[in-house]
């Protein structure tokens, strides 16, 4: 029995020697922890035990599918979402993890009849919560990627920006950002964006979020702005890492230094749909290895960005112009 297993089928007992409630809950914060931990294959393992004695309760079937939604597997995160839903149909949270995996679910498969349920559930998301802001914002980009005939709209796309900004001016500078970003007008973007420094949040996100716009549009000077600020607000922040190391691939400065970094991000930091994914941090060590005139070393990093995520475009071609 793997050290896993062992822990779990501990856990398990002791959990069982409680009341039915407080062992529930004891197993679903065991659950929790993994999930933080980054460790969701033994959060699923846990929730599926849990469901066995507890098929009814929404938080874990909620928990399962936000599980199975970072281990990528559409079709399970989907089903425990809509399971979820049935049972706490006044949970906002529960609609909006749904719609995330709908969404996701239908960008792998091109599919608009899935795109549609994505924002039917992003919809309801924010009916039952008029505040819940990562819903809008999917709906930003929902209206601004769907054809007209399946519900795309731009007015409407507007309408969740102006939402977003009457709730919070940070995040209505985001959103803006957001909405000119999808529509890749870039210097709109950059000028809302921009706004976020004036504004000085109190939280390192936004000024990552500026900062991922410097990443798409090799911009240093911008990742060096935003990578600063956030630094001040958490020094701690796990993420700085992998924008940093972007930072100086993209600069050609302190490339073993940037190197370190991104290393340290693929093993340190956990996979979360939230943070840049370690496939996206191998894209970058290899346009940081061809930097560096490390030829094998980058094609080795491509096809490990590959291997995590097939539809990363600049892995590919990269890939291919390689001649080592």
């Amino acid at each position: 029995m793997s050290r896993a297993a062992t822990m779990r089928a501990l856990l398990l007992a002791t959990a069982f020697l409680l009341p039915p409630a407080a062992a529930a809950n004891t197993l679903l914060d065991s659950a929790k922890d993994r999930f933080e931990a980054g460790q969701y294959q033994e959060s699923v393992r846990i929730l599926e035990d849990v469901l066995k004695g507890l098929p009814n309760d929404a938080a874990v079937h909620h928990w399962l599918g936000r599980s199975y939604f970072e281990l990528r597997n559409w079709d399970r995160a989907i089903e425990s979402a809509q399971r979820a839903t049935t049972l706490d149909a006044r949970n906002a949270e529960a609609f909006y993890w749904l719609g995330k995996a709908y969404s996701e679910k239908a960008d792998e498969e091109r599919s608009l009849s899935l795109g549609k349920k994505a924002g039917k559930a992003f919809k309801q998301a924010v009916e039952l919560d008029p505040k819940h802001i990562r819903a809008r914002r999917n709906l930003i980009v929902w209206y601004l990627r769907m054809p007209r005939i399946f519900g795309g709209s731009e007015e409407e796309a507007r309408k969740q920006v102006e939402a977003i900004a009457a709730l919070d001016p940070v995040q209505g500078a985001l959103a803006n950002g957001l909405f000119w970003r999808v529509k890749e007008k870039w210097d709109r973007a950059e000028a809302e964006y921009g706004r976020v420094f004036d504004l000085r949040p109190s939280t390192a996100d936004p000024y990552l979020e500026v900062a991922d716009l410097g990443r798409k549009r090799l911009d240093a000077a911008g990742l060096k702005r935003a990578t600063e600020a956030a630094a001040q607000v958490n020094p701690s922040e796990p993420r700085l890492a992998f924008y940093r190391g972007v930072m100086y691939a993209v600069s050609g400065e302190r490339l073993d230094e940037g190197e370190r970094l991104l290393l340290s991000y693929v093993k340190n930091v956990p996979q979360r749909s939230d943070y840049p994914s370690h496939a996206l941090a191998h894209e970058w060590l290899g346009k940081l290895y061809e930097r560096m005139g490390r030829c094998r070393e980058a094609r080795a990093s491509y096809e490990r960005a590959l291997q995590l995520d097939r539809k990363l475009r600049d892995a590919k071609e990269n890939l291919k112009r390689l001649k080592c």
